[in-house]
């Protein structure tokens, strides 16, 4: 990891081991192929009854399963309850 990561994560200098958590479809929509449009996705630990202090943050993974060649687009859109 370099410096920014491991001083951002708490893990002091680098080298470091920072923890990566996979994220989890919440609910599998009616599509042939998976999650795609609309879909949502939970980082474990993360959830209403244990949201993220303020300032807190959770490195996470996205593991794409992308089987042909071209050109795509991948969007973010983070949520949040006042």
């Amino acid at each position: 990891m370099d410096v920014t990561t491991c001083a951002a994560s708490g893990a002091g200098s680098a080298p470091c081991t920072v923890t990566v958590r996979g994220t989890t479809l919440e609910a599998l929509p009616a599509q042939p192929n998976g999650g795609g449009f609309n879909s949502t996705l939970s980082a474990g630990t993360v959830a209403l009854g244990t949201p993220l202090a303020d300032g807190a943050s959770v490195n996470v993974q996205f593991l794409l399963g992308i089987q042909t060649t071209g050109t795509f687009r991948f969007y973010i859109i983070i949520e949040a309850l006042p």
